[in-house]
């Protein structure tokens, strides 16, 4: 019904807070909060200051204080997941093809919907991975992949999408480094080889390099790319996070299509090897380990039958109902705990 309008649209950044000070924030929230637990296991509440958060800039969280059940949390690596891990040089190297500043001449890019996009809002993965087992692995499964440290020969064949909004590229194990022709092979540190000779006897990263060195182990069996469940492994590569599109998605994937639209096209095979990624976790106590939760201190019901009884009010279903709801917002605003003792 509007004979014009105007659409204006609204970019967000994609912004990241510090890495060291988000944990460094989230150690010191979870000490306060520890702190509070046992202030609160001898009987105490929600003291005026938390010298625990002094200096960070954090809310002071009395104003918002509500009793409750607490128990402690410790913070803990866990393994998030046990798959095909890549050295920074193979990570610099895929990065570079998902912002598609390389690979044309190897012939890996985006499905043509991708490419028709503005990717410069999309996310690209800090982590490029083949994700094998989430959590711990079971120890048969991780033999039978060759083991934490195994090298890993992988080939980049065949690339997918779902609904426009992320890609990957499908990948797969290779066995050997025998009578492998017409091929790339991207070590450790990101130079490409046309021949697997420089790794017959072995390969270190070159020593300028500033991350771990990767001494590969070629002489020996091979790790292997396998997954835990059903599925087809994969390196996600990017997604659209505003239109609603998470990484985990990449395994809704179904139709890949190969790499290389020219038989011209070589194999691309990545070295990686077997590993795992841990990152800071929660553990707390569990609810079944603690004491029973005492009852309600401030009995509004005893409140509302004192008053009724001086005729000061009436107990009409509705107007009941409001009073209450009113009482326990006074409770919260004035920050009265639930406890006997404040229920003058």
């Amino acid at each position: 019904m509007l004979e014009s309008f105007e659409i204006t649209e609204v970019n967000i950044p994609n912004q990241h807070m510090d890495s060291e000070r988000e944990i460094d924030l989230v150690l010191v929230m979870v000490e306060a909060h520890n702190s509070q637990v046992e202030i609160e296991a001898k009987g105490g509440s929600m003291p005026r200051s938390r010298p625990e958060t002094e200096g960070y800039r954090i809310w002071d969280p009395y104003e918002t204080y509500i009793p409750q059940l607490r128990t402690r949390i410790e913070i803990a690596p866990v393994v998030q997941y046990t798959g095909v891990v890549f050295s920074e040089g193979i990570q610099s190297f895929l990065r570079r093809i998902a912002r598609m500043e390389q690979g044309k001449d190897l012939g890996i890019k985006p499905p043509p919907i991708i490419q028709n996009q503005d990717l410069d809002q999309w996310d690209i993965p800090d982590d490029f991975h083949i994700t094998l087992c989430m959590g711990v692995v079971p120890e048969e499964f991780l033999k039978a992949t060759g083991g934490l440290g195994a090298t890993v020969l992988v080939e980049l064949e065949a690339v997918g999408e779902l609904e426009g909004k992320i890609w990957a590229l499908k990948a797969k194990g290779v066995d050997s480094l025998t009578d492998i022709k017409n091929a790339i092979l991207i070590a450790p540190n990101g130079n490409m080889y046309a021949t697997p000779e420089p790794f017959k006897h072995g390969f270190k990263a070159s020593s300028n390099e500033t991350s771990t060195a990767w001494d590969l182990d070629l002489q020996g069996e091979l790790g292997r790319v396998m997954l835990r469940k059903d599925g087809t492994p994969h390196i996600m590569m990017a997604y659209d996070r505003f239109r609603g599109m998470r990484p985990y998605a990449a395994t809704k994937i179904r139709q890949w299509e190969p790499l290389g639209s020219s038989s011209r096209a070589p194999r691309v095979i990545l070295v990686g090897t077997i590993g795992v990624k841990k990152l800071l976790g929660m553990k707390s106590q569990k609810l079944d380990q603690l004491a029973i939760v005492p009852g309600a201190g401030v009995c509004i019901a005893n409140i509302i039958k004192l008053y009724a009884s001086k005729k000061e009010i009436s107990l009409h279903g509705r107007e009941l109902g409001l009073m209450i709801k009113k009482v326990r917002q006074e409770m919260k605003r004035l920050v009265i705990e639930n406890k006997a003792a404040n229920e003058e």
